[in-house]
């Protein structure tokens, strides 16, 4: 049981240091994540006179990735002046210590950076060429001897999820091992749990996941596809329907997402709850044409793979196909789910109507589970030993009811424990 003398005297306090037990403060944003690291925790330290190392842990898209980086720029070829931001990036890499977004002289446009930015399906972990000088790697490394990690509620449940999906919960995962958690903003809680156990699927997505496989640009051919083609012993021609089938599974997306949107109509999004000729039409046999077109290029890939010699095995291209293979699976059972809506009372199906930054509409189609108190109770409130909850803005009508029936289970275990 926490309490808030526990909090004061056991958790902030010198016993964290004695005890050797990592200790994680998640809150709602970077700003305050900041906040804790400036301010709060060096003010904890000067009055128990005890220090702590703290480690601030963003999520991995604030980290520049070296090898997209490199990527990005050799697509560029020629076209890269110095005044480019990828240059300009590139020459930052060399010098930066951190390779956080936040410490670029300039701020890049959204869609330069996610060209590089560090992302968790394209990361090739050990295999990577540049993993000795990998900015991610360097932060997880520093977090390893931490006594206390000050991540945001995002990164947390990255990190949850990974661990409740098999990882376990005594080595690493995206973050270090770590006893108690310390939940800042906790009305927070629920939203971002609730993106980690959704699923969620858009035409950008899909075009995403294509043009990591394969795309032509000024008369060139790039990714993986073309990868897998260079390496030596590969049968010629292997790969040859893969522009055919990339640019079926791009129009079958097209088609779903203009159907979508014609459901939602001028409403902000549309919730599945029957069947009917209308969601026939828009959901259940567009997502079917993508669901095919997705199973199509990964059987493509399956062969591809097939075909690697055996010492190409070790190549950066097949781990990269390999992680590819995985991404298509997914896309393929979102589809797949969404098919039979109404064989699953225990999610929410729904179409949201989404913009770009430059306001052009698309549909967003998202499978949302009703109820995340069990799966809270999995992936938090049991695994460890301590697990404290802090907002001003818990309670509704004075009471912690309502938060807690969204966010726990309700047993004798869980209701002994005291939400601050």
């Amino acid at each position: 049981e926490i309490t808030c003398r526990d909090w004061s005297s056991d958790v902030c306090s010198s016993d964290l240091a004695r005890n050797k037990e990592r200790v994680v403060v998640s809150t709602a944003t970077i700003n305050l994540q900041r906040q804790l690291m400036d301010k709060d925790i060096p003010l904890v330290s000067s009055i128990f006179k005890k220090s702590l190392k703290a480690v601030l842990v963003k999520g991995r898209g604030n980290y520049l990735c070296l090898n997209r980086l490199r990527d990005a720029i050799d697509e560029e070829g020629l076209f890269a002046s110095e005044d480019d931001p990828l240059r300009r990036i590139e020459a930052w890499a060399g010098s930066s210590a951190t390779g956080d977004r936040s410490d670029l002289s300039f701020w890049p446009e959204d869609a330069v950076w996610n060209r590089v930015r560090s992302e968790s399906d394209d990361c090739l972990n050990m295999r990577c060429p540049h993993r000795e000088s990998c900015f991610v790697l360097k932060v997880k490394r520093d977090a390893a001897d931490a006594d206390l990690i000050v991540a945001n509620h995002h990164i947390l449940f990255s990190d949850l999820a990974s661990r409740a999906a098999g990882s376990g919960y005594e080595a690493t995962a995206v973050l270090p091992p770590y006893g108690t958690i310390v939940f800042d903003e906790a009305h927070a809680i629920e939203s971002s749990a609730t993106s980690f156990f959704s699923e969620e699927l858009t035409r950008f997505s899909v075009l995403r996941q294509s043009s990591k496989l394969y795309r032509e640009k000024r008369g060139r051919k790039f990714g993986v596809i073309v990868k897998l083609q260079n390496l030596k012993g590969l049968p010629p021609g292997v790969l040859k329907n893969f522009p055919d089938a990339a640019e079926a599974l791009l129009a079958a997306m097209e088609a779903a997402d203009e159907a979508a949107l014609r459901l939602i109509g001028q409403n902000p999004n549309c919730r599945l709850v029957a069947r009917s000729p209308e969601v026939e039409a828009a959901v259940m046999k567009p997502l079917g044409e993508v669901e095919r077109a997705l199973l199509a290029i990964a059987e493509l890939l399956k062969d591809a793979l097939a075909s690697v010699p055996d010492e190409a095995g070790e190549d950066q291209s097949v781990r990269e196909a390999q992680l590819a293979l995985v991404r298509l699976s997914e896309s393929a059972s979102v589809c797949a789910r969404f098919r039979g809506f109404d064989e699953d009372p225990d999610s929410v199906y729904w179409l949201d109507r989404r913009r770009t930054s430059q306001g052009e509409a698309f549909a967003q189609f998202s499978i949302t589970p009703l109820d995340i108190s069990t799966m809270m109770n999995d992936a938090v409130f049991s695994p460890f030993r301590a697990v404290v909850c802090l907002s001003a803005t818990l309670a509704v009508g004075d009471s912690f009811e309502f938060w807690k029936r969204r966010s726990e289970e309700h047993t004798s275990e869980l209701q002994s424990r005291q939400v601050i």
